[in-house]
């Protein structure tokens, strides 16, 4: 192969792969309600059909850019929430980055990374004390959560 041809290649080699760090360090986790397509997180209700949804949020109020999950969550400012009903999923260019577990509820929620990171898997049970609070899980712009939930 010609040197000029090797350079060339090398280059764009480079270039292709700065565009795709750059893209993927750009959207670790937004706690707004904008994600850049296709780095936005989805959430999937695996309840059968029948059971009563549960609630999203756009925007992670959690006070540590590191944290997975908090109680009793509170925004300074209002952020939208929808009931995501059985079998209903959030839009793949939307950025709903909360799932609330409320007192009283029971489930799993799996979040899969698919850009290779870890995955997170939890049994939920907010039944009995001293876990009778409601409890926000994150969804990260690099990951799909499987959220399956029953409240008694």
């Amino acid at each position: 192969m010609p040197r000029t041809v090797k350079r060339a290649v090398t280059m764009v080699t480079t270039l292709f792969l700065l565009a795709v760090a750059a893209l993927v360090a750009a959207q670790p986790a937004s706690a707004g309600s904008t994600c850049a397509f296709p780095l936005c997180s989805q959430t999937i209700n695996d309840n059968a059909k029948g059971v009563p949804g549960f609630i999203v949020q756009r925007d992670w109020c959690g006070n540590d850019a590191n944290t997975r999950e908090v109680e009793d969550m509170r925004c300074p400012t209002p952020s939208p929430r929808r009931l995501l009903s059985s079998g209903e999923s959030t839009a793949l260019d939307q950025d709903w980055d909360a799932v609330k577990f409320p007192a009283g509820c029971y489930g799993y929620f799996h979040a899969v990374n698919w850009l290779g990171g870890a995955d997170r898997n939890y049994p939920v049970d907010r039944r009995r004390s001293p876990n009778r609070t409601t409890l926000w899980f994150r969804v990260h712009n690099d990951e799909v959560a499987h959220v399956t939930m029953r409240c008694s």
